[in-house]
């Protein structure tokens, strides 16, 4: 797990992953604190680092159709990242996107991730990239939708 800790204006992140020892560093933004402690624990664990930036997203080998995998995915349109979304078949989830949203994307590339961290992590590349159409299911937008449906169970 990784800690933050601001202090006179700079950032240290601290990575502290048992059995192994504790490793730190001090950095001017919390952004790059942040990516350095990602990369940290997937070399600890063992993974390939995720990437952590936009430009890192965009180098991300495009669909590989043979690969089954569990990971995150992202929609572009042309160099525009139009959607994130996570799944245990990647390849499978992305053709169901093709049927529904033709015309608004072109190409995908994805990356692995285990099972139990993937809301976690697609979270994170949402709030990284902000897509335009990852949008948040939410009571209040949803409002009429949920009254008709309480109201035909009745």
């Amino acid at each position: 797990m990784a800690a933050f800790m601001e202090r006179n204006g700079r950032w240290t992140a601290i990575v502290k992953i048992k059995p192994f020892p504790r490793r730190t560093k001090t950095f001017a933004t919390q952004a790059e604190a942040e990516r350095w402690a990602i990369a940290q624990e997937a070399e600890i664990r063992g993974d390939k680092p995720r990437p952590t930036t936009w430009h890192e997203i965009q180098r991300l080998p495009r669909h590989d159709p043979e690969a089954s995998a569990v990971g995150i995915y992202f929609l572009f349109d042309g160099e525009q990242c139009v959607y994130v979304g996570q799944s245990r078949q990647v390849h499978t989830r992305v053709r169901e996107h093709r049927a529904r949203r033709r015309g608004q994307f072109t190409t995908y590339a994805w990356i692995p991730c285990r099972l139990e961290e993937l809301d976690e992590v697609e979270r994170e590349y949402i709030e990284l990239l902000q897509p335009p159409l990852n949008t948040m299911w939410t009571f209040e937008r949803h409002r009429d939708q949920y009254d008709r449906s309480t109201t035909q169970a009745k």
